[in-house]
């Protein structure tokens, strides 16, 4: 089937379910061997197509079950096979599910997991291998997390612990070797740091401009010179005298 007739198939479907709501188009869908129109089933929510699509062997389309968050089918997909799946079932923040996944071997189910803020979750995950799991972690503002992770080895955990603003975490990121966790630290105003900064860019356009203005001299200078050995080669017998004339007068130019 190519895309033009798989448009149409599902613009005939949509239109059928979308006006009439009608369970033959639906019962029709949910069969249907494209793993696309498939999932477009789901998005009516009618419990028998979820029930049957839960045990899809696509793994999109039983994220698209994931998505209604039904308890039933969330107890089947905490376990499932694909990483976005288990991310899903992790976006719902039950606690048995997060009970699971925060030892998820996939870095991306440990963030979503960070991102749902349960103290005890980001104990574990404040010390996880990821920096993308460390930087929910700090995300989360806990105090006792960025009092570690204003430390961080990874840029993307230093920028985020700045962001939350806390003076004792300003005062170390202003001297920070990444030039981003500066700017991150500056976007908080502060007088101390933005003056810092300020300072150091003054010098260095004050140090710019001697700089130009030196090479702008000495180009100057050049130039003079080049116009001296001009007028010296100018008044020279070389310069003067015609190469036919040797001996000639030095007032007789040859022009």
């Amino acid at each position: 089937m190519n895309v033009y007739q798989l448009g149409q198939k599902y613009q005939c479907y949509f239109s059928s379910s979308q006006k009439t709501q009608t369970d033959e188009s639906l019962d029709e869908l949910v069969k249907d061997t494209s793993p696309f129109m498939r999932s477009l089933a789901t998005l009516f929510g009618r419990d028998q197509d979820l029930d049957i699509l839960v045990f899809d062997k696509n793994l999109w389309v039983r994220r698209a079950v994931a998505e209604h968050g039904r308890p039933q089918d969330l107890d089947k997909l905490v376990n499932d096979e694909g990483s976005n799946i288990r991310a899903t079932v992790a976006k719902f923040g039950r606690p048995q599910d997060l009970d699971v996944l925060v030892h998820d071997e996939s870095k991306y189910v440990r963030t979503i997991v960070a991102k749902q803020g349960r103290d005890q979750d980001l104990d574990i995950l404040v010390d996880d291998p990821a920096s993308c799991v460390r930087s929910a972690v700090a995300g989360q503002g806990r105090d006792q997390d960025l009092d570690v992770l204003v430390n961080d080895p990874e840029v993307e955990v230093r920028m985020m612990v700045a962001k939350f603003g806390r003076q004792q975490d300003l005062d170390v990121l202003i001297h920070d070797a990444d030039s981003f966790v500066r700017a991150a630290v500056v976007t908080h105003n502060c007088d101390k740091d933005f003056g810092f900064v300020v300072s150091f860019n003054e010098w260095i356009t004050k140090e710019t401009a001697k700089y130009i203005h030196k090479c702008e001299l000495k180009k100057e200078e050049l130039l003079e010179l080049e116009r001296e050995e001009r007028a010296k080669a100018f008044k020279s017998d070389d310069y003067c005298k015609s190469p036919s004339e040797e001996g000639a007068d030095e007032t007789e130019y040859p022009f």
